[in-house]
């Protein structure tokens, strides 16, 4: 089964074509994009994809609605709807080890150091509340400091600054406990955030186990081979290969709740058009990143470089959450 996220859209245009909703009218990252969505589910009782070519305010375009219907993330499984469950417990029981290669799409385009600015990316308000702007389809990936045990999650990052977002570490939590470690340690912990990944992989993510169950093999598991992973340009995490980006961090100290951006990575635009009528606005240097908010505490700031391969963020059913 294909990694990647364009491949993905790809399948859904070929056996749901109707399923993908392409938007060409520049729309506001403030509130507007919320509101169609909304709008969609109450009055039309739809919850396409949608693939948002101009957003104010950016270079990068915006796809929401991703995970918003039960048959799209079957497809994504490779499971017919009423046998999602069985299979889910299938990849638990039955995981398949990821492994490492060279390199892969989302180090098409590297940024780092002055070349990283959050605010380049879509800086999208979902509701009136809100404190800020968020990126809320990353999956962090981290390791426990003192053993070969890994972690994959879904975190919301508020940004902060140009390099700098907050994350919200929930104690207990198993991403919670590898900070703790950390810290105890004097070290900053080095995390690798996944946007624009393929949907199993965010499935994956999901899984709820103990602190040495390895998530990344229950995406192979439900992908049907084992996860590719790269090493990261400024630290020895490895990421998801075919990721769209992948924003590279260290959160220096639980007290501050604060990370910075390293790097920043992306694989080129032209790689996920679903449709021949989707074109890409314009881009930065051949990256292209994928932001949305929704709200969490704590910042960290990015360090490492990612691949901008093609923007598309994902967002859950009920929420309508960009990436």
């Amino acid at each position: 089964m294909a990694q990647d996220l364009p491949a993905y859209l790809d399948l859904i245009k070929r056996s749901k074509p109707e399923e993908i909703v392409v938007i060409s009218k520049e729309l506001d990252p403030a509130y507007e994009l919320t509101a169609l969505v909304v709008k969609l589910e109450r009055e039309a009782r739809r919850r396409p994809v949608l693939i948002c070519e101009r957003m104010k305010g950016t270079k990068f375009p915006v796809l929401t609605n991703l995970h918003a219907s039960r048959s799209r993330l079957a497809l994504a499984m490779g499971s017919p709807p009423d046998q999602m469950l069985a299979t889910y417990l299938r990849a638990m029981d039955k995981p398949i080890a990821p492994k490492v290669v060279k390199t892969g799409p989302c180090k098409d385009v590297v940024l780092t150091g002055d070349r990283i600015n959050l605010y380049d990316l879509p800086q999208i308000l979902h509701h009136e509340g809100d404190a800020g702007a968020y990126i809320t389809a990353a999956i962090s990936f981290a390791k426990d400091p003192t053993r070969d045990i890994w972690n994959c999650a879904y975190n919301r990052l508020m940004i902060k600054g140009r390099d700098t977002t907050a994350i919200h570490l929930t104690a207990g939590k198993h991403l919670w406990e590898f900070q703790r470690i950390a810290e105890a340690r004097g070290e900053p912990l080095a995390v690798a955030f996944a946007i624009g990944v393929h949907p199993a992989i965010a499935l994956g993510a999901l899984a709820i186990g103990s602190i040495d169950e390895d998530e990344r093999a229950i995406m192979g598991a439900l992908l049907r081979e084992p996860l590719e992973l790269v090493k990261c340009e400024t630290s020895d995490v490895l990421a998801p290969a075919h990721a769209e980006m992948i924003r590279t961090a260290q959160a220096p100290s639980s007290r501050t709740s604060r990370s910075r951006t390293s790097t920043t990575c992306c694989s080129p635009p032209s790689r996920w058009r679903p449709t021949s009528t989707a074109r890409c606005a314009p881009w930065c240097p051949r990256s292209r990143p994928s932001a949305c908010p929704d709200r969490s505490p704590a910042t960290s700031r990015s360090s490492s470089g990612c691949r901008a391969r093609r923007r598309t963020p994902s967002s859950r059913c009920s929420a309508p959450t960009s990436t």
